[in-house]
């Protein structure tokens, strides 16, 4: 929908502006959340906190359901049938789609090795309280939304790649941060550098999808980019579940860190070579 209604050259902006909404929402909900938790107590509170997830969550979706979406154009049928066969023996014609999710699956698998465990490693290794894990969510989301207009006026003035390939190759710090905290505070520092990071990342790289997907199938080609994300991160989660078992936190942040940078390596690589045929 997004790539049908906003025009690319103003895209990075239209994102900008959406997420800024959504971070403010976002802080506010999470403080809220987190002083309901510790005020209501375990687990009351979280379960409290799940029900209001769930009316806000109704809200949203019959809201969705009275937005009124222009009329759609003609759309060709597809090449292939959804046979996992045929449908690789498309991707493979279009290689610039190919790398970028290759990339994006060690990328999501690296960045779930650890993406799960930080607040757990918070309240549990740090002794931090919910309220304190939701204001350092809180300082993330904000220094992200300061850098979303900036992220989204780089995006249309350089491309989403090159935004995508920068900030991509300063996440994988963050990760290696966590190794040498001990005090909850010290991860506020860290949030407000990876908030703006992220901004970025996030940005560019769902512009940089639309871009690289064909126009004629791009519900098709956004899906089956979807589905190598959402596997990639569950299997990311698991192997880092059994890692922290096994050898603890700081092999899951050391892993981590080091597999997205070799997701961002891969990413600078083969996406310009192969954006440049």
């Amino acid at each position: 929908m997004t790539a049908d209604i906003i025009p690319l050259e103003g895209r990075g902006r239209y994102f900008a502006a959406r997420n800024i909404v959504m971070a403010i929402a976002g802080m506010l909900c999470v403080y809220l959340a987190g002083e309901w938790i510790t005020r209501a107590g375990q687990p009351v509170g979280y379960q409290m906190v799940l029900a209001a997830a769930f009316v806000l969550g109704m809200i949203s979706t019959f809201s969705f359901s009275r937005l009124s979406e222009p009329p759609p154009g003609p759309i060709p049928y597809p090449k292939t049938p959804l046979a996992p066969v045929k449908i690789w023996q498309e991707v493979r014609s279009y290689p610039a789609f190919l790398a970028l999710a290759g990339t994006a699956a060690l990328w999501n698998f690296s960045l779930n090795l650890a993406g799960p465990f930080f607040n757990i490693y918070m309240v549990e290794a740090l002794s931090a309280s919910p309220a304190f894990v939701g204001i350092a969510s809180i300082v993330s989301s904000l220094a992200g939304m300061f850098a979303q207009k900036k992220s989204g006026e780089l995006a249309d003035r350089w491309g989403p790649r090159r935004v995508q390939l920068i900030s991509g190759l300063l996440i994988p710090i963050m990760p290696i941060f966590w190794v040498f905290i001990n005090q909850p505070w010290q991860t506020l520092p860290v949030n407000i550098v990876a908030g703006v990071l992220w901004a970025a990342y996030s940005l560019s790289s769902f512009n940089l999808l639309l871009v690289l997907t064909p126009a004629e199938q791009r519900a098709r080609y956004s899906a089956i980019y979807q589905v190598i994300v959402t596997v990639s991160l569950a299997a990311g989660a698991a192997v880092g579940g059994l890692m922290v078992e096994n050898w603890g936190y700081p092999a899951i942040f050391i892993a981590s860190g080091a597999g997205r940078l070799l997701a961002a390596l891969l990413f600078a690589s083969f996406v310009p070579a192969i954006l440049k045929k």
